[in-house]
């Protein structure tokens, strides 16, 4: 960011990718995500890193993120039916 190669928009997609993905991946793993992620943001608009960053997160929090509210309440009341045993 300082030599302006890459938006301060960007840099704050970039910092906050890394902080979620912290607690799942070890020191090194960080360091090198953050290298290419900000190559990433340095030779695109910011909405790449945005969506970019969203599968990063995904693919490497394999419990998943909580739901949000606006699919809380798409899902409220669907219940997916559960096999019932033939007899």
């Amino acid at each position: 960011m300082a030599a302006g190669e890459v938006s301060a928009r960007s840099a704050g997609i970039v910092t906050a990718a890394l902080e979620r993905v912290g607690p799942f991946c070890d020191d090194a793993a960080v360091v090198r995500m953050e290298h290419a992620f900000t190559r990433t943001a340095a030779d695109n608009d910011p909405d790449f890193p945005a969506r970019v960053s969203q599968g990063w997160i995904e693919a490497l929090n394999q419990t998943g993120s909580e739901p949000s509210e606006e699919l809380l309440r798409q899902l409220q009341g669907a219940f997916y039916p559960q096999a019932v045993p033939r007899t």
